[in-house]
């Protein structure tokens, strides 16, 4: 294979590998998640600033991080933009993270704060943690990487993530991989442990989240809506006790649920105002895909890909249906312990590969 420039192949700086990061953010690094691309809605003591982040991430850890992107070889100051960048984000809150999220992935605020905190379980405790910084680039200068060093010396998290583009011999097809020059494996693994440390003093010296009560739902919820939160959880309750599970409920102020080992969700239900209240499960991917059938087709339902979540409005007491048909499914396609396997789709190296009319346009 030989290597491609991103300019030679036609490729964009914004159309194209933001949107492979956006697609795939696990190309800045491992257990990412996408806040938001191209933001700038940043006020600076009460005044408009109008810099704009290529992509805002989120890591497995709670902390936000900054993807600096740039097509081919970063210029000799893209880490004084992202750190102008950090600057900004190092202000934002959960409320603010829940917020973008929502409005990006166009979901309910509800539900990105759920979404969020199942990815880092650590924001429930005490809110984001310090900023990250990733510069994504093509190739990298002696003038960026002997900053980032001195950088990550003196404790900034700032990585270097190279991307490379190559062409399949004797196809129009292109290959993109990545890999992280900076820090070192060896040293990412000591600040690693560093970090680990530090948030576990941290975690030390927080309260636990309190669960909201039933009398708390009652203050925003309708009688009706009350009492199908209730028989919701009443019949998730039965069937963890049932079962012996050794999982944990927990109450919210726009959600409740069954956590298994691991902080991991298996049922939830979203409480609305304005629309029904839905129960839902998780599953590894679409109901379709494997074999699923609906145990509820009377029901209104919907798939949330991006949390891999399957709902069904019940809009009455009267039509509450058994739940233990669809917590029979999710308990079954659940592992025991750990993450839950991604889908078949991220199971491949898709990311890896950009097909002949990506890289030929």
């Amino acid at each position: 294979m030989g290597d491609l420039r991103f300019a030679e192949a036609g490729l964009k700086e914004r159309q194209d590998l933001q949107r492979w990061v956006t697609a795939y953010p696990e190309l800045a690094g491992p257990n990412m998640v996408l806040i938001t691309t191209e933001f700038d809605r940043w006020a600076i003591r009460e005044q408009k600033v109008s810099d704009r982040l290529d992509a805002l991430l989120l890591d497995s850890d709670g902390s936000p991080v900054i993807a600096e992107l740039k097509r081919d070889r970063a210029s000799d100051t893209v880490e004084l933009q992202a750190l102008k960048y950090a600057a900004y984000c190092a202000q934002l809150t959960l409320d603010d993270l829940v917020e973008m999220f929502a409005v990006f992935h166009e979901v309910e605020p509800a539900l990105a704060r759920q979404q969020l905190i199942e990815h880092a379980p650590s924001l429930e405790d005490g809110g984001p943690k310090e900023v990250k910084i990733r510069l994504i680039a093509g190739s990298f200068g002696p003038a960026v990487t002997s900053v980032v060093l001195w950088l990550s010396e003196h404790d900034i998290d700032i990585g270097c993530v190279e991307v490379r583009l190559r062409q399949v011999p004797g196809s129009q097809q292109a290959v993109l991989s990545t890999r992280q020059l900076l820090p070192l494996p060896e040293a990412a693994d000591y600040l690693v442990r560093r970090a680990r440390k530090e948030r576990e003093e941290d975690r030390a010296r927080q309260e636990p989240p309190a669960d909201w009560t039933w009398d708390m739902y009652a203050e925003f919820l309708s009688p009706e809506r009350v009492k199908i939160a209730r028989l919701l959880f009443e019949q998730m309750t039965d069937y963890v006790e049932r079962h012996q599970l050794q999982w944990q409920s927990v109450l919210r102020n726009a959600y409740f649920g069954y956590k298994r080992s691991g902080g991991y969700y298996v049922f939830v239900v979203q409480l609305h105002t304005g629309k029904p209240i839905e129960f839902g499960v998780k599953l590894p991917r679409e109901p379709e895909n494997l074999g699923v059938a609906n145990p509820y087709p009377n029901l209104r339902s919907a798939w949330y890909s991006y949390s891999r979540q399957w709902m069904w409005e019940i809009p009455s007491v009267a039509e509450i249906p058994d739940l233990s048909r669809a917590m029979d499914i999710a308990r079954d396609l659940q592992p025991i312990t750990g993450a839950m396997p991604r889908s078949l789709e991220d199971e491949t190296s898709t990311h890896d590969a950009v097909n002949g009319e990506d890289a030929a346009h």
